[in-house]
């Protein structure tokens, strides 16, 4: 967008000294709309990509996310502990 406002609003303008001594001449030509042109296919072009980005996240997830529900098993972990004056059982679930 930026390329295309820029494109639209200047202008290539050149100083060149002459010898005479008369003081600077300038010179000035419209840009070429070359990269205006160019930054506003990209982001016509872009459009598409954005909108099919956000569902295929969202598709992703969800089979990620279903994934997990099929393959989890909670393991339940039963340990005996003992020390020197205690016993005990240790259940991590």
């Amino acid at each position: 967008m930026a390329n295309l406002i820029v494109g639209l609003t200047q202008d290539n303008t050149t100083v060149s000294y002459a010898s005479n001594g008369y003081g600077p001449m300038v010179k000035s030509e419209p840009t070429g709309f070359t990269a205006a042109i160019i930054g506003g296919a990209m982001i016509i072009a872009s459009i598409p990509i954005k909108i099919g980005y956000l569902k295929k996240i969202k598709s992703a997830i969800a089979k990620y996310n279903d994934g997990l529900v099929e393959n989890y098993k909670p393991g339940t972990k039963t340990t005996l502990v003992a020390s020197t004056n205690q016993i005990g059982l240790k259940i991590e679930f």
